[in-house]
């Protein structure tokens, strides 16, 4: 089986090396196909390949589907890798007058690019920056560290999910699974609308076209957190400690519970007007609770509470998730599920510095018993933390909380006086843990 090599040349100009065997293929006119192996360079992408090597960059699945078990998605080549390249067109052997040639141009003048390129493919996936893109982070995949991780659920796009119309349609599937529509678009790179015709970056990400019928990707909890760690760290390595580290304790736990309670049916009982003013715990002890008021939702036993004037539903949220996941609601003395934004009274939670807090962690706004003064939720990222001037510094996280119409993520960015907990507008911005197992 004859082979042959060759110089490509990338869209940027890097070249990167192919080589080509003819493999006899089955067929009517006993026909040959070539198969390339190929390197990844800078700014490739499997449009870009297919474009450059079969001549149509819409060839790009079978690239894809030819590399499936080192490809996690269409999004998800790195630097350095190589790739089978079905289909390529052979290259005749060079003549040696050509190749003698050749070999002088590359001595001459190619040092510089051959330098650019060796360093280039010997880039690893710890080494990159982080990518926006998340495909790469689900469970199974290479950039995951080798730890296993919960696997996500691909859900069927409806056409009641797209009565809104295609721009609605990723928040209303984002908010209706407990995550906010910027987390669940970079974990769908897959979709096929990203890859046609797209000359984009590797990793940059791309909002895919929904329809009826398309396949989605419902990232898990721990999928997301490791996502967020790797964001957070310097390599792969650091990025799979911290989440080892985060997963052992009450983070992912107390997340996974954040993002299930505010999916679905139950998450759409903690809105202002809720299912008919109810809302749904597994806490037989909050008041109104009650054994003869439960329904089966996703086989679980959820009690049925009606709202009292006196709930806070972000409150009850709150100590809902801490009793999910397995930790103590604060149920004693002022019955914190009821007083909002009073967590720094609560006998069950402990305080944590800014610097400390990490997803699944409390989170507070206090600046005393008003409505539009005081909240509580989830924390379901870290704190990025920025100085704005010499006075003050500007902390932006996201939360999964009771908002206005369910339980969703939303993100907060506050203005913070420098040295203290104290926003601009005088709140106070706390962070906690649950301190005791139930």
């Amino acid at each position: 089986m004859p082979s042959q090599s060759r110089q490509e040349s990338s869209a940027n100009g890097t070249s990167a090396t192919t080589s080509t065997t003819t493999a006899p293929q089955t067929g009517a006119d006993n026909s040959t196909q070539a198969i390339s192996n190929y390197t990844v360079v800078s700014g490739d992408s499997l449009w870009k390949i297919a474009q450059n090597l079969l001549g149509n960059g819409g060839r790009y699945m079978e690239i894809y589907e030819a590399n499936r078990d080192h490809l996690s998605s269409p999004g998800s080549v790195r630097v350095g890798q190589t790739l089978i390249i079905p289909g390529a067109v052979p290259v005749p052997t060079p003549s040696p007058s050509v190749a003698e040639e050749v070999l002088s141009e590359v001595e001459a003048g190619s040092q510089e690019q051959e330098e650019v390129l060796a360093q280039e493919t010997s880039t690893t996936v710890e080494e990159l920056p982080p990518d926006e893109n998340l495909v790469e982070y689900r469970s199974g995949s290479a950039a995951t560290g080798g730890i296993e991780l919960a696997q996500g659920t691909w859900i069927d796009v409806t056409t009641e999910h797209m009565s809104g119309g295609e721009s609605q349609a990723w928040e209303t599937i984002a908010k209706n699974h407990g995550m906010s529509e910027d987390l669940l678009i970079p974990f769908n790179q897959h979709v096929e609308s990203v890859a046609e015709g797209s000359v984009e970056e590797v990793g940059e990400t791309i909002t895919p076209a929904l329809a009826a019928g398309v396949r989605i990707y419902i990232p898990s909890a721990a999928e997301i957190l490791l996502a967020q760690c790797r964001k957070r760290t310097k390599s792969l390595s650091e990025a799979v400690a911290k989440f080892k580290e985060l997963s052992g304790s009450y983070n992912l736990g107390m997340m996974e519970q954040a993002r299930k309670r505010a999916s679905g049916e139950v998450g759409l009982g903690y809105g202002t007007a809720g299912v008919d003013g109810v809302f749904y715990t597994q806490n037989p002890e909050i008041a109104g609770a009650s054994s003869r008021r439960t329904s089966e939702i996703n086989g679980e036993t959820e009690y049925r509470v009606n709202w009292g004037v006196d709930f806070w539903k972000c409150s009850v949220f709150l100590h809902d998730v801490a009793f999910s996941a397995g930790y103590k609601p604060d149920m004693t003395e002022n019955d914190h599920y009821r007083l909002a934004g009073q967590l720094h009274w609560s006998r069950q939670f402990e305080e944590v510095n800014v610097s400390q807090a990490a997803p699944g962690c409390g989170w507070q706004r206090f600046g005393g018993t008003g409505s539009n003064e005081s909240h509580n939720a989830i924390l379901s990222s870290f704190v990025e933390v920025e100085d704005i001037s010499e006075d003050i510094e500007q902390w932006t996280f996201s939360i999964v909380g009771a908002e206005n119409d369910r339980a969703a993520e939303s993100e907060r960015v506050h203005q913070i006086k420098k040295g203290t907990n104290e926003n601009t507008d005088g709140k106070k911005i706390r962070f906690f843990k649950p301190k005791y197992e139930r």
